[in-house]
């Protein structure tokens, strides 16, 4: 830990050089032409223009973190009006711009700084390339990019075996811990995102017993089969054994399990590589059916190993034939793909792309469901000798297990080693100075949130001077993290037909909040309403008041959209714009654009969900903002109705994170800038951030 930390701060310091060698902003009041007194001394003039930039300056800073962005923005506007040459101002302009969506105009801001000493250098170089990359070409073909190594770690040494023989790697849906079964070593290693070993669980009093695969639930418990054992415990967080099933004479008995996989509703696939077969249970336990036995059109699987699901098919790995089989749910046979091109294939996983990650020997390869093309994406740099198992978490990172080599490797896209990670500072909390909380997001280039760091990921530096110790919480929880949230309202002549759906589509979200969680309703009429309404009864009053009588041709998404995110900034819990709409497209969006709207949600965590009314409902603008906010649009009258909607909204990661430090920077009551640097690592990728604040104003006595 100690070299890792000292590590860090090298990093720190080599990054944070450009930063702060120069010192402090030149904005002084004090600077105008010299005059001379009577007696021929020199007497400075008083630059009235930059004592009145300066407090305008000030104010935006606090208006910021207060999370007023737009009187931030006039603020800013003010004191670049007044002091054109002061990078500073500019460098918080486009800050503002960034917050409030006019990603363009931020670029242009600070590209105007970007080679100032003072102010601008690599990081916030870096900055302005994240952001054209994720708008570029390129950030659609991000499937051909290379996959590189980041960090590895080795399962043994001379002094300590963490794990033996690893035939399975599972990664913890928070995107904190990763699972390791170690079969040679009968246990299941634990480790933290910067590969330190956290634990070893070994079944307690009932030890494991060749344990072969291992499944991270979003409960928190383990599935792990055991292959020797010829059985599937559940272990809770703790890797206290919760249950066994599998290994009785009964339907469903096992006689070599190895990989898992689980679906949403609530089901397990099991491979016994030794019986010939996939089991299907239940997550009780309980024997559902069995796949993969021979029939009219197919000839049986032989050594079944690897297993990957999607919400209409399961993709079995057959060792032996060297081919992945896929079946329905039911477990009828459909076809089977790799026939030819497979080495030596044992797990597979399912990517969010639509593509499948097959281990096969000496490399990993991808295949395209939809076109049926193999990429080789990685080989280890020539040094894997048998990768029979790997798993991508939260992050977007590849993490493989080479049973041969004893050591598990995680690889990540070589544009994201290089790029950096992407830091946002939200908001710093300086009102108890100097007790000090910094909001901040962490992402990878791609924009995909960056889970699972804590205190050692961190470091911080007030004016050039390192600040420690740090405390870290991450803002994303596993289950009861709090939902802040506002149901959006299309309020167009359209909607009359819909009175009905709109009070279900109202009441039902309601009913599904928790009582920690917090709504606001918003109507997206030509001005839109807001209200906060406490009960049932006075949404009924509220909608017997909008229908018909405010309901217009001439409604503003764009306008109820924009109020409905300024209710959900620095609220620092998970934020959702559910959207109640009929699909048809706006009558207009003249004052910003879909891709102004979405940058302003995206760039304040806040998701974006379309609920439509009618079943054929769909909308490109609609569905477009959804989809770069991390949100995702649902039928009302879906199965699962809205419950649905609020568990996916509730489980979305965010990558935010509350910094927490005491400042030894004197505050001068309030009259001095503050200039804050933030930096993440984990391992060799990391990112860097600048910012700033005012200590709270003091009474001089």
């Amino acid at each position: 830990m100690k070299q890792y930390t000292s590590f860090l701060m090298t990093l720190f310091f080599l990054l944070n050089s450009l930063i702060f060698a120069q010192g402090q902003t030149d904005a002084n009041p004090f600077t105008g032409d010299a005059l001379q007194d009577e007696s021929g001394s020199s007497i400075k003039r008083i630059d009235v223009d930059s004592i009145k930039a300066m407090e305008q300056f000030s104010w935006g800073v606090r208006a910021f973190h207060e999370g007023l962005y737009n009187k931030a923005l006039l603020d800013f506007e003010n004191a670049v009006r007044l002091k054109p040459q002061e990078p500073l101002y500019r460098l918080w302009l486009g800050n503002a711009n960034f917050a409030t969506g006019l990603g363009d105009l931020a670029i242009r801001q600070w590209q105007s700084v970007v080679t100032d000493d003072k102010i601008g250098g690599g990081w916030l170089r870096s900055r302005i390339d994240t952001l054209l990359f994720r708008t570029s070409p390129y950030m659609d073909n991000t499937d051909q990019d290379i996959w590189t190594v980041r960090h590895e770690i080795i399962g043994r040494n001379e002094r300590t075996v963490r794990f033996k023989g690893p035939t399975d790697i599972s990664n913890d849906p928070l995107g904190t811990l990763s699972y390791v079964a170690g079969y040679l070593s009968n246990n299941i290693a634990v480790f933290d995102v910067n590969g330190h070993l956290r634990t070893r669980f070994t079944g307690g009093i009932m030890q494991l017993d060749g344990p072969w695969g291992v499944l991270a639930m979003n409960d928190g418990n383990l599935f792990v089969t055991e292959f020797r054992g010829r059985r599937v415990t559940l272990l809770n967080p703790n890797g206290r054994r919760l249950l066994t099933f599998g290994s009785g004479v009964e339907d469903g008995n096992l006689q070599g399990p190895q990989y898992m996989a689980a679906t949403e509703d609530g089901y397990l696939y099991v491979s016994d590589w030794i019986g010939g077969k996939v089991v299907k249970y239940d997550f009780n336990g309980k024997y559902i059916m069995t796949l993969g036995t021979p029939s009219a059109t197919f000839e049986g699987l032989k050594q079944p190993s690897g297993i990957a699901v999607t919400p209409m098919e399961v993709f079995v790995v057959d060792t032996k034939d060297r081919l992945i089989h896929i079946f329905d749910h039911s477990g009828n046979y459909l076809r089977s793909i790799g026939r030819g091109q497979l080495q030596q294939p044992e797990n597979i996983a399912m990517m969010a792309n639509h593509r499948l990650l097959i281990a096969d020997g000496r490399r990993v390869l991808q295949y395209n469901l939809d076109n049926g093309s193999f990429i080789e994406t990685t080989t280890l740099n020539g040094n894997a000798q048998r990768i029979v198992s790997l798993d991508i978490d939260r992050n977007g990172t590849i993490v493989v297990a080479d049973q041969a080599q004893d050591n598990v490797t995680y690889l990540i896209p070589r544009s994201e080693l290089y790029g950096g990670f992407f830091l946002n500072i939200h908001q710093v909390v300086s009102q108890s100075f100097p007790e000090i909380q910094v909001i901040a997001s962490v992402q990878s280039r791609s924009g995909r949130p960056v889970l699972g760091l804590s205190d050692a990921n961190f470091l911080a530096q007030e004016n050039g001077v390192a600040h420690a110790p740090l405390t870290v919480q991450t803002l994303d929880r596993r289950k009861d993290g709090s939902l802040t949230s506002v149901i959006l309202v299309e309020s167009s002549k359209h909607m009359q037909a819909h009175k009905s759906l709109v009070d279900t589509a109202i009441h039902s979200l309601v009913h599904n909040f928790d009582r920690d969680d917090h709504f606001d309703i918003v109507w997206a009429s030509e001005q839109p309403i807001h209200n906060r309404l406490n009960n049932n009864q006075e949404i009924a009053l509220q909608l017997e008041s909008i229908f018909p009588n405010l309901l217009q041709k001439n409604w503003r998404f764009d306008r109820g959209l924009r109020l409905a995110g300024s209710h959900l900034i620095n609220k620092n819990a998970r934020l959702a714009v559910f959207f109640i709409t009929s699909g048809k497209d706006p009558s207009n969006i003249n004052q910003f654009s879909a891709l102004d709207l979405a940058s302003y949600l995206q760039n304040n965590n806040i998701a974006f969900y379309p609920i439509y009314l009618d079943q054929t409902g769909h909308n490109r603008i609609y569905e477009s903002i959804a989809q770069e906010t991390g949100g995702q649009s649902f039928y009302l009258m879906r199965p699962r109705g809205v419950a649905e909607i609020i568990d996916i909204a509730r489980s979305r990661a965010s990558g935010l994170y509350a910094i927490n430090y005491t400042s030894t920077t004197p505050s001068n009551h309030g009259k001095d800038y503050v200039q804050l640097s933030l930096m993440a690592a984990i391992q060799s990728q990391s990112g860097l951030t600048q910012s700033g604040y005012f200590p709270p104003i003091t009474v001089m006595r």
